[in-house]
């Protein structure tokens, strides 16, 4: 590196040093919930009703810099209280804005490793919990600026049957989102370095997005990388072009399959889905993942967390994408493009051809 490069470095650390010391914190979004004003700010209702293509979008300003706590709705709410939201009037001013930001990091000269990522969140799940994900994201993955799409949730553990079908009527409005973000990616510039997350009844979300993005245009590798985590999905969803196949298309360098055998709210999930195996349990129904000629996709991983989980006892052990040290290392490390056999705190099994790891306690 050269004196200009040290000085350019220098100056980018001490602005997002400054960032990070500044008494707000801007999340930006998209939402297909029913607005429904504080403290909640939207509800567990569609607004415009499900396969509808509109969504709102917006930021929400919380007034100090964000910290991680522990994810419930009580420390939600209290955060909601002191959060401003607001509504832009033109939604894909918000996918502009968030995208001039991961331009920007993608010009800093030591950062070629920064992701934005863009997160799709899972069942039982209010919109005000957002603040205290993107806390999580901030901290541990290395990404200070995210877009999130908040499907309508109930909030509830006891309303998986109509979570499952909210998130399946959020695909044409979570598919329009898309849509948009990635007509505006084509027309960067600079091309912005994106990441995909997508954390349990959010992958049931990305199903119905992958059917939503018909144009072969939008099925292309506009992502680095995808992770998901805990999914809520048939373990046999990447075999099946109606679920989760699309995606396979979708990225340049990895997909991530992180798993929990001992996830107790993908084995509840298990039940209401007629016994069919959980993605985030079992692992994918055929591995390693194969492309349409019968061969291995060498670039997807099984990520086995079984033994780094969150406790059952408290979180089910279905939190561990923000809970687990481990697992948020693992991430961070697939996101920095680390190769994947040189990744810390993994150790390769034996079969699934050397692409299934099994992360290990520190």
């Amino acid at each position: 590196m050269n004196a200009h490069d040290d000085a350019t470095r220098s100056t980018e650390e001490t602005v997002f040093s400054l960032h990070a010391a500044v008494s707000t914190q801007t999340v930006r979004f998209g939402t297909n919930r029913k607005y429904v004003g504080p403290p909640d700010q939207f509800g567990s209702d569609f607004e415009w009703g499900p396969n509808d293509t509109r969504y709102h979008a917006g930021t929400i300003t919380i007034p100090r810099p964000l910290q991680q706590v522990t994810l419930t709705q009580r420390t939600a709410a209290a955060e909601a209280t002191q959060s401003k939201v607001d509504l832009a009037q033109e939604p894909r001013k918000v996918i502009r804005d968030f995208l001039d930001d991961a331009s920007h990091q993608g010009r800093i000269a030591y950062a070629g490793s920064r992701q934005s990522l863009v997160f799709i969140h899972g069942y039982a799940f209010k919109f005000i919990e957002i603040a205290d994900v993107e806390a999580a994201i901030v901290s541990n993955y290395g990404s200070p600026n995210n877009l999130f799409f908040s499907w309508p949730s109930y909030g509830n553990h006891f309303k998986y049957p109509e979570d499952r079908t909210h998130a399946y009527g959020s695909g044409a409005a979570a598919g329009q989102f898309l849509r948009d973000l990635l007509d505006e990616v084509a027309a960067a510039e600079i091309p912005p370095r994106l990441s995909l997350i997508c954390h349990s009844m959010g992958n049931r979300v990305m199903s119905s997005i992958a059917q939503a993005l018909k144009d072969p245009k939008y099925l292309k590798p506009y992502f680095e990388h995808i992770l998901l985590f805990a999914a809520d999905e048939d373990y046999a969803a990447f075999n099946d072009p109606g679920k989760l196949r699309p995606v396979l298309q979708m990225y340049k360098h990895s997909l991530n399959i992180y798993t929990n055998g001992n996830d107790g709210a993908l084995a509840a999930g298990q039940l209401a889905n007629g016994f069919t195996p959980e993605l985030g349990q079992y692992g994918p129904y055929s591995f390693p993942l194969q492309d349409d000629y019968g061969a291995a996709i060498t670039s997807a991983f099984w990520l086995n967390c079984t033994g780094v989980a969150d406790s059952i006892g408290g979180t089910l052990g279905h939190q561990y994408f923000r809970l687990s040290p481990e697992a948020m290392a693992d991430a961070r490390h697939v996101l920095e493009g680390l190769p994947p056999a040189a990744i810390p705190g993994r150790e390769r099994d034996n079969d699934y051809g050397g692409q299934r790891y099994t992360i290990k306690a520190s």
